[in-house]
């Protein structure tokens, strides 16, 4: 499995008694960077059959994995 950079948002939040922290990491960094992507995909107008998403999909991941690689240097 490929690091996924950690939670994109993550939340900690103390609760009243003081004695708790609840936390929550919601989507990953990776599932971030890779929805960021997608917009400039499908402002060139093309359309897209099932083979052609899952194509896609693995573009928006290859891009995110290429971002968090450049962030780790």
């Amino acid at each position: 499995m490929k690091p996924d950079g950690g939670p994109a948002f993550p939340e900690h939040i103390q609760l009243s008694d003081m004695r708790a922290v609840l936390r929550r990491s919601g989507m990953t960094l990776r599932d971030w960077f890779a929805g960021q992507v997608l917009p400039s995909v499908y402002d060139r107008g093309g359309r897209y059959g099932p083979e052609g998403m899952k194509q896609v999909a693995e573009y928006a991941y290859a891009c995110a994995d290429a971002m968090l690689a450049e962030r780790d240097k």
